[in-house]
């Protein structure tokens, strides 16, 4: 079996011709401190004479970005995302008698609709669940996506971009690096002999005093921020397929009631639908 070093060697090494780039190896190219310029050795950056990185290429991104990356492609848990299910309204579609879930049903002589099985079923709950409400799928969901429509549409459509600021702690942050390293290696027992102590003394106050004077300028921190990507919810609403519109309406929090067709009880209405506060519509757009 090859050493440990020998095996983050073949992890990381550029992948053979006409082979696959693998998800370590991407994840290493993008958070290595190699895309800031720096001449790297066992990948740490050289420290130069001012007791800074040697820096031999135009960075390919700031600190603060380097930041992004590496908190980026951490190891998340994945939080839950929409029904998966083929129809628009699965997961979010109730019972207006029994609160049961509606399912699909393929008994109506309109094609499928949207129907309480929970007596059926035998739920408890759903014992005197009769008449079971029941609605075409095409109906509830025309009816769906224009009440969406006219709710939100006129809401704006977002998109989340990295604001880097006004660099002053990106900035800081890679002169803090520089200066614990040379704080690393004075402690491992480099510069002892009085030439480089001095030499230690001299760049390692340089370095605190930049440091202080990017403290001491207004700063801008760094971080996501949202900007308006010139579109409506509306328009996003009438462009996107069935999975994203799934997604949008799990987004508003919608939830759809069906009771029983009108009876005696002519005052409860057929769908009832619910979602956020109109005024707080706003809709973030996918990355892509």
């Amino acid at each position: 079996m090859p050493a440990p070093s020998d095996r983050r060697a073949q992890i990381y090494a550029r992948p053979a011709k006409g082979h696959h780039w693998t998800g370590p190896t991407i994840t290493h190219i993008l958070t290595s401190e190699a895309a800031l310029g720096y001449l790297m050795h066992r990948r740490r950056p050289v420290t130069g004479a001012d007791g800074k990185p040697v820096k031999i290429a135009p960075p390919l991104w700031d600190w603060a970005t380097h930041d992004a990356l590496v908190a980026k492609t951490a190891p998340k848990r994945k939080g839950s995302t929409a029904p998966k299910a083929g129809q628009l309204l699965c997961g979010i579609a109730w019972c207006g008698c029994c609160g049961a879930r509606l399912y699909l049903s393929g008994r109506r002589a309109d094609g499928t609709g949207y129907a309480c099985t929970g007596r059926v079923r035998g739920i408890q709950a759903s014992a005197g669940c009769k008449p079971a409400p029941c609605i075409g799928v095409a109906a509830l969901d025309a009816q769906v996506s224009a009440w969406f429509a006219s709710t939100y549409g006129a809401g704006e459509v977002m998109k989340k971009v990295w604001d880097a600021g006004s660099g002053h702690s990106a900035q800081i942050a890679e002169l803090t690096t520089a200066r614990d390293r040379l704080k690393a290696d004075r402690d491992a027992g480099l510069y002892d002999d009085a030439d480089e102590a001095e030499w230690y003394r001299a760049r390692y106050r340089s370095i605190s005093d930049e440091i202080t004077a990017l403290r001491a300028l207004p700063e801008r921190k760094p971080g996501m921020i949202e900007i308006s990507t010139g579109r409506t919810i509306g328009q996003e609403w009438d462009a996107a397929d069935k999975p994203r519109r799934r997604e949008m309406l799990a987004e508003f929090a919608v939830g759809v009631v069906v009771n029983a067709k009108k009876g005696s009880a002519a005052t409860t209405p057929r769908v009832s639908i619910t979602g956020i506060d109109a005024p707080a519509a706003r809709l973030i757009a996918d990355a892509a």
